[in-house]
């Protein structure tokens, strides 16, 4: 899909305007993804975990994340919401736009999700 077509199917009021989640909420409304993620990478000899969330929207997932164990990234194409991801983050863990124009270099992600909800 062209830009075009696919911001179609997400307009800037998206995300809604409501109040931001608490952490709790945010834990327990990604935990089937959590759970997926860290059965997986349980025995890792990896001691931190870099990971891009592709379509990360306002973060929720990567947000859900235990920050000892995973280094969140994020991309995603609606503003606000990236915006809102990248304030959760921090500087620099998050791009605004489509993952082709993301400028990260070659393998500095050791996972790559792209949740369908």
């Amino acid at each position: 899909m062209t830009d075009a077509e696919l911001a179609r199917y997400y307009p800037d009021d998206y995300w809604g305007n409501a109040d931001e989640p608490s952490q709790k909420w945010i834990e327990s409304s990604q935990s089937e993804k959590t759970r997926f993620l860290n059965d997986l990478f349980c025995g890792s000899a990896l001691s931190q975990i870099s990971i891009l969330d592709v379509g990360c929207g306002a973060g929720f997932f990567l947000r859900a994340l235990n920050s000892k164990k995973w280094d969140p990234y994020g991309v995603e194409i609606s503003q606000s919401a990236a915006k809102v991801a990248e304030r959760a983050l921090g500087g620099g863990h998050v791009f605004a736009g489509g993952l082709i124009d993301g400028a990260w270099p070659d393998s500095k992600f050791d996972v790559v999700t792209l949740w369908s909800a």
